[in-house]
């Protein structure tokens, strides 16, 4: 009787394709395997975590206009550009305060700057290549262009049109300012203004400028260069 009982069992477990002892140490195996996938989402939340952390680089220092040898500048801190009737905070998404009197409420993307100066509009596109950010449109109602690479510095503000050259390390140290990426940079040539003779004149920009966004260096320069 226990050898047909025996062999029942087996032709039971033939039918029913039961698990081998075989197979179920296999089946350990591939759960361990499969918990293989949690630990590379893990992985994976963890280099999203780090892309999320990258944030707008943090900029100190003074953004100086000198030309006729007539100096204006900008401080640049926390954020806040402020100089004489200006007190402006710019991030990579808005610029927000007042300028001479006038709100400034623009909205800033990836690739242009809108809103309003006072009652004035602006509209700036822009693009970036490697080194170099190319701008143009309207700021505050006025046409405003700008080319900005490692060694010159271009454009038309309001009334003024600027060709400025990269000057030597010396003249960049002039400006204090610290943070973000790169040193200071200061720029010379001629500045042309509608209704005056052409002028000798100098730009700098605090260490970091260009490790702001691309939209951030477009409004802080016309901000400055449009007074």
């Amino acid at each position: 009787m226990s050898t047909r009982r025996l062999l029942l069992l087996v032709s039971l477990a033939t039918l029913c394709g039961c698990a081998t002892p075989s197979s179920q140490g296999a089946s350990p195996g591939a759960s361990s395997g499969g918990s293989a996938a949690p630990s590379s989402g893990t992985g994976g939340s963890g280099s999203a975590a780090s892309s999320a952390s990258g944030s707008g680089a943090k900029v100190e220092g003074n953004i100086v206009v000198n030309a006729a040898g007539r100096a204006t500048s900008g401080q640049l801190k926390d954020g806040t550009l402020t100089a004489p009737q200006v007190s402006v905070s710019v991030d990579p998404k808005a610029a927000r305060g007042r300028i001479a009197g006038a709100t400034v409420d623009l909205t800033l993307s990836d690739s242009e700057v809108v809103g309003q100066v006072g009652s004035n509009t602006t509209r700036l596109q822009f693009a970036q290549q490697g080194g170099q950010l190319m701008a143009k449109g309207m700021f505050a109602g006025s046409g405003s262009q700008l080319l900005l690479t490692p060694q010159k510095l271009e454009g038309q503000f309001l009334k003024c049109t600027y060709v400025l050259q990269r000057a030597g390390a010396a003249a960049g140290s002039a400006t204090g300012g610290s943070g973000g990426a790169g040193g200071e940079l200061s720029y010379e040539g001629k500045r042309n203004c509608a209704g005056s003779r052409e002028v000798p004149a100098t730009v700098s920009l605090p260490a970091g400028f260009t490790g702001l966004s691309p939209a951030e260096q477009v409004t802080l320069l016309n901000l400055v260069l449009a007074r």
